[in-house]
């Protein structure tokens, strides 16, 4: 696990797993967790904008290696369709992706570095599910199978995956005339960014929470300037990238962090407010903005708001100037 996560190593990371080559292995195929495998499906969604896939084609290899199984290179727009809007839109218990990932990790610490033919033994030993959507062109993995995809890609791992039938073929439809309705688990009410690039405001729908839902005081003055912390619970907060995916080993390793800082404190402790502190003198205070339309909080840092999520701990926000005032009177 890198010690740093800067903008270099971040890019790096994804230019690697975009040419992350595929194989295949008895009947199943060896790939990227991020760049191979949807996530979320795009049905009802605007498509992504097209120099998205010209974006991403530009770090493929020349040649796709010989395989039966179709369309294993890292699909056009992978990014934007593993974005930070939409992975924080899911449905998931992260609580249970964490568990799983450090239980993961530590089956992959106990190995002593074994590999074989470069994967992991303890990532062989679990396959997950795929189907190929001959519509969008790329594997969607099977609900069932997603928080282990997501933890294989915390740690870098390439996962195992038996593929399931393809469903029978049907007449292409136009993406936006698709019914609203949207499939996979997704919060729609997290989905705004999508729908504002597209145009289509009218499309967005609103989450059942205030302005005031979500916030806590941390009675620790913020940083010696006098004025409390505020915390937010990143269950409520939606990304605005909607065209970037987010670096999981570097999520995993804020999440790691986060929790180390904590330990073992429970909420309501005496060492729970020293804790946030603590919390915020490390990663520092996200800003968020208010969406009235959406009726929720907006962040444009991807990592922090994952990783506060993955922990199950709120972290240190501060509301935009465009934002209302959510402790006015």
């Amino acid at each position: 696990m890198r010690v740093e996560w800067g903008k270099r190593q971040c890019l790096d990371w994804w230019r690697a797993a975009l040419r992350y080559p595929v194989a295949e292995r008895a009947g199943c195929f060896v790939c990227h967790p991020v760049s191979h495998l949807a996530w979320t499906s795009s049905a009802g969604l605007p498509p992504p904008p097209q120099w998205m896939a010209q974006l991403d084609g530009s770090y493929l290899p020349r040649e796709s290696p010989p395989l039966k199984t179709p369309s294993l290179l890292s699909f056009p727009g992978a990014a934007a369709i593993n974005s930070a809007t939409r992975t924080m839109a899911l449905q998931v218990d992260w609580d249970r992706v964490r568990s799983l990932t450090a239980e993961l990790e530590f089956e992959l610490e106990k190995e002593t570095g074994s590999l074989r033919d470069g994967l992991s033994i303890a990532s062989m030993s679990r396959t997950v599910d795929a189907t190929f959507d001959p519509l969008e062109g790329h594997w969607q993995v099977e609900l069932s199978s997603l928080d282990l995809v997501i933890a294989h890609a915390m740690l870098d791992l390439p996962v195992v995956v038996r593929p399931a039938p393809s469903p029978e073929p049907q007449s292409p439809e136009p993406t936006i005339g698709r019914a609203a309705t949207l499939t996979r688990g997704l919060d729609e009410t997290k989905l705004f960014p999508i729908f504002k690039r597209a145009g289509e405001l009218e499309r967005v729908r609103s989450a059942s929470i205030s302005i005031q839902d979500g916030w806590q005081t941390n009675p620790t003055a913020a940083g010696g300037t006098g004025r409390p912390l505020r915390l937010l619970d990143p269950a409520l907060v939606m990304s605005s990238r909607d065209l970037e995916a987010l670096v999981w080993p570097k999520v995993w390793h804020f999440a790691k962090k986060l929790r180390t800082i904590y330990g073992d404190v429970k909420e309501g402790e005496s060492d729970y407010a020293d804790s946030h502190q603590a919390a915020a003198h490390v990663f520092g205070t996200v800003p968020v903005t208010w969406v009235p339309l959406a009726r929720r909080w907006m962040s444009g840092n991807r990592h922090r708001v994952m990783a506060s999520r993955l922990a199950g701990l709120p972290f240190a926000a501060a509301p935009t100037s465009k934002s209302e005032d959510p402790w006015a009177d």
